[in-house]
C-alpha cells in the first residue's frame, strides 16, 4: 500500500475511521493523565507560593515589631536615664523619629538602635545638650 492509499483508507472507510479512534484512545487517556498532574502541581506550587508570601509577610511583621519594640523600648530606657518627664516621652520620641533615620542593627541576638552611626545613648548625650533638645525637654531634665 502507498502513503496514500493508507490515508486514504483510514480517512475514508468506517474500519479505518474505527482503527484511528482505537489508536486514539491510550494516546487521549495519557495526554487527560498529564494534564490533570500538571493541574495538581500548579495547584500545589500555587499553594507553596501562597505559603511563602504567608511565612515572608509573617517574618516581615516580625521584623517590624522587633524593631519598633528595640527603638520605642531604649527611648523609654533613655528618657528615664535623661530624667526626663514621662509626659514628654511621646512628644520627643515623635519629634526624635521624624527628623532622624533610627535604624536597628543586629548585634548577634540583640537589636540595637542607633541613629547616625550611634547608638542611642550616645546621640540622645548630644542631642539632649543642643538647643532644639532645650526648647523641647522641660528645664530640669536639659542637660546642658
Amino acid at each position: 500500500m502507498t502513503k496514500a492509499e493508507v490515508l486514504k483508507f483510514l480517512t475514508e472507510t468506517e474500519e479505518g475511521k474505527g482503527l484511528l479512534e482505537e489508536l486514539k484512545k491510550p494516546l487521549l487517556t495519557k495526554r487527560d493523565e498529564l494534564l490533570a498532574q500538571i493541574k495538581n502541581l500548579g495547584e500545589k506550587t500555587t499553594s507553596v507560593s501562597q505559603r511563602e508570601a504567608d511565612a515572608n509577610r509573617l517574618l516581615l511583621d516580625e521584623r517590624e515589631a522587633i524593631n519598633k519594640m528595640a527603638i520605642d523600648d531604649r527611648l523609654e530606657v533613655e528618657f528615664r536615664r535623661l530624667e526626663i518627664p514621662s509626659t514628654h516621652w511621646v512628644a520627643l520620641s515623635a519629634h526624635i523619629k521624624a527628623h532622624n533615620e533610627i535604624e536597628v542593627k543586629a548585634n548577634g541576638p540583640l537589636r540595637v538602635a542607633e541613629i547616625k552611626g550611634q547608638k542611642l545613648s550616645d546621640f540622645l548625650d548630644t542631642w539632649s545638650k543642643t538647643d532644639e533638645a532645650k526648647a523641647l525637654i522641660p528645664a530640669p531634665a536639659a542637660h546642658g
